[in-house]
């Protein structure tokens, strides 16, 4: 019989070694980050002024959404609509509810979403901290409303403020 080549022996260690470098490669992979791709983990910078201004963008997204909308019913039904019956009043706020509202989910949904895509390890306190953009502006707009159009400047003024804050 004829012996083997010690270029085939050569070969089949070769290819051995490469298959446990490839296995203990994806192995690596799989114990830092889950799954075996690992330049997911590359494109989230983490922060950064793109990173940072995109939150800001969305919390003022959401701090003028929410704040404009939570104003206007409460104005609208205290000032210039008391002598109106209810139903009157309901249609009219039912137009401005739905376009309103739909304006505000279709900020809403990418705003936040999209944050998520600059940020990994402190996703969670970030997205929480646009979110509460909604909150903020729900609590503070009325009430900055509410001072200036019923104090010295009046309603065309204050109006006038609203629209800047809102730009």
């Amino acid at each position: 019989m004829s012996s083997p080549h010690p270029s085939d022996e050569t070969a089949n260690i070769s290819e051995s070694a490469s298959r446990r470098v490839k296995i203990t490669a994806v192995q690596n992979s799989l114990s830092k980050n889950g799954h075996d791709d690992q330049s997911d983990a590359l494109d989230f910078p983490d922060g950064g002024l793109i990173a940072w201004g995109t939150a800001l963008g969305a919390f003022l997204i959401q701090f003028c959404g929410f704040g404009y909308d939570s104003f206007t019913l409460y104005f609208y039904t205290r000032t210039y609509l008391t002598n109106n019956n209810p139903s009157a009043i309901a249609s009219i706020l039912l137009t401005q509810g739905i376009g309103s509202g739909v304006a505000t989910g279709l900020t809403t949904i990418p705003s936040i979403a999209i944050v998520s895509h600059h940020f990994q390890q402190c996703r969670s306190v970030v997205m929480g901290l646009v979110v509460a953009g909604a909150s903020l502006g729900a609590v503070s707009h009325p009430i900055l409303l509410n001072n200036i159009i019923n104090g010295k400047l009046g309603f065309a003024n204050g109006v006038r403020a609203s629209a800047g804050m809102i730009s």
